[in-house]
């Protein structure tokens, strides 16, 4: 059995069994509130993150600092690991794999890689728990990065926002066409692409029918099948997660694997309330 220690940022979503899991670590991004900092699942929980968005708060989030990235890189190698991975989201979202590269200039761990996972959320979570089954099974370095690269090449997300005001108040979309799309009662629905550089518009449709449809075409032809993991993000629940989730077992089977999860909050400060996402990942075999 190899012992293995990995590292996060606190935009991963990780399964109740391995939260507390001893050889995951964790650092925090930031978030202001109305003026006020914020440590994102340290001094602000998900029913904080849904209050603050009901009172439209002003909100805005930043990467981790470069104290506590060290802290956490320190406690690792307090360890004594074979191997430490260290997993944060996708830098074309963040500087919080450049600030763990800067912190280890000063910490110098050498048995780490510090892998790109050009991904967030569910997949990340999904990372960890194969590396630890593979740690348990006293898999080789080159097979653990096999399985992060098979991950990492093989998951999509798609958005789709209930209402577009978060996204205008925090500059992702220009305010002239999201009032646009809002008075004629349009329904963006977004993608992050595998290894995309930046959340992108898949489509614009005007009825949520139209939009179950675009989501499972769009990850029928990007591959997934029953043999994928299925990782719905809500901040709120709303109906169409129930619909959503019907289509799902209809098109893959009701053995498909569905897993439930409130959307990070740091993502959720950009997307709003009623805000209902999809990430499929091809499972490792």
């Amino acid at each position: 059995m190899k012992n293995i220690g990995i590292i996060i940022d606190s935009t991963a979503i990780l399964s109740e069994k391995l939260k507390n899991h001893p050889n995951v670590h964790s650092v925090s991004l930031a978030v202001v509130v109305n003026g006020e900092h914020y440590l994102d699942g340290k001094d602000i929980k998900e029913k904080e993150w849904t209050d603050y968005l009901k009172q439209d708060a002003n909100m805005t989030t930043s990467q981790p600092s470069i104290a506590d990235t060290m802290d956490v890189l320190k406690l690792a190698q307090s360890k004594n690991y074979d191997h430490i991975f260290v997993l944060p989201i996708t830098k074309h979202l963040s500087g919080t794999h450049d600030g763990f590269l800067m912190a280890n200039q000063e910490i110098k761990l050498k048995n780490a890689t510090f892998y790109d996972t050009v991904s967030i959320a569910g997949s990340i979570g999904y990372m960890v728990e194969v590396l630890l089954d593979l740690a348990a099974q006293d898999a080789d370095y080159e097979t653990m990065i096999q399985a992060l690269d098979t991950i990492r090449d093989h998951n999509q997300t798609l958005i789709y926002p209930g209402t577009l005001k978060r996204l205008i108040k925090s500059g992702r979309m220009n305010k002239t066409v999201g009032n646009l799309a809002s008075v004629l009662k349009l329904k963006p629905v977004l993608i992050l692409e595998n290894k995309g550089e930046k959340i992108e518009k898949l489509d614009v449709v005007r009825t949520e029918k139209k939009v179950m449809s675009l989501f499972i075409e769009n990850m029928i032809q990007f591959g997934a099948d029953s043999d994928w993991v299925f990782y719905i993000l809500e901040v709120n629940h709303t109906d169409f997660y129930d619909k959503m989730k019907v289509q799902l077992t209809e098109t893959f089977g009701q053995q498909v694997e569905i897993l439930d999860n409130f959307l990070p909050g740091v993502i959720a400060t950009h997307v709003g309330l009623d805000v209902f996402g999809i990430q499929c990942v091809k499972k490792v075999r």
